[in-house]
This record gives C-alpha cells, structure tokens and sequence, in this order.
C-alpha cells in the first residue's frame, strides 16, 4: 500500500527539520529512519514549489 502525498510530505518535512537539528550533511541522512534520502530532502520542496509550465 502506497502512503498518501500527505504523509510522504510529512515525512519530508521531518528529514528536512532533522538535518539543521542534528547537525548532519543532506547525504548522511540515513534512509532507515523512513524520511527518504537526504537529497530527495533538499531537492523536493524547490521541485514542487517551482510553477507550472504549461503547453498552449
């Protein structure tokens, strides 16, 4: 079963809040705590919040 875009964007979040707080680079954030790879983290939210470029 597939976890819905709410919660993969929570757990984003977390990875994102837990790199600054622990003091760790993007590429050691481990991937066994569920957040994702660290660079998905750090590339995601610039990814989503870009705007749309649609075909006329």
């Amino acid at each position: 079963m597939r976890a819905s875009r709410d919660e993969e964007d929570r757990k984003m979040l977390c990875g994102i809040l837990l790199v600054p707080y622990a003091g760790i680079r993007w590429e050691f954030l481990p991937q066994e705590l569920g957040f994702g790879s660290g660079m998905t983290c750090w590339t995601s939210p610039a990814r989503r919040s870009a705007p749309a470029i649609s075909a006329r």
